[in-house]
């Protein structure tokens, strides 16, 4: 599978749930939400950057070595998406339910677009 063209799939992806949920919120009316929503998409945006380096920084390392890098590296996206949640609680202050969402619905997205890829 071409790394690029995965990539592609999941920035397409995320864009459309991005904008599909500005709208939902929008056109429901619950425009204070939407804070939440973009601070959950854009800590999402990197977390998906991140994944793309490590895969990429990954290939070609001796197979002994491959558990304990991807070990850390899942917990380097775990400590991002953390602080993250840190600021945006101590700081910005984005609407808690719409954050948690953003954060939650892009996972089962990955896992169609994996399905569909295959």
């Amino acid at each position: 599978m071409n790394i690029r063209y995965l990539l592609k799939s999941i920035g397409q992806a995320w864009l459309m749930v991005l904008i599909i949920g500005l709208l939902s919120l929008w056109s429901v009316g619950f425009t204070d939400q939407i804070s939440g929503w973009l601070w959950g998409m854009g800590t999402m945006a990197i977390y998906f950057l991140m994944l793309a380096y490590h895969s990429y920084t990954i290939q070609g390392v001796d197979t002994r070595d491959v558990i304990s890098k991807v070990r850390f590296q899942m917990m380097q996206r775990l400590l991002m998406i953390v602080v993250s949640l840190v600021i945006a609680l101590t700081y910005v202050h984005p609407a808690i339910p719409s954050l948690v969402i953003a954060l939650a619905i892009m996972h089962p997205v990955l896992y169609v677009i994996q399905w569909r890829l295959k």
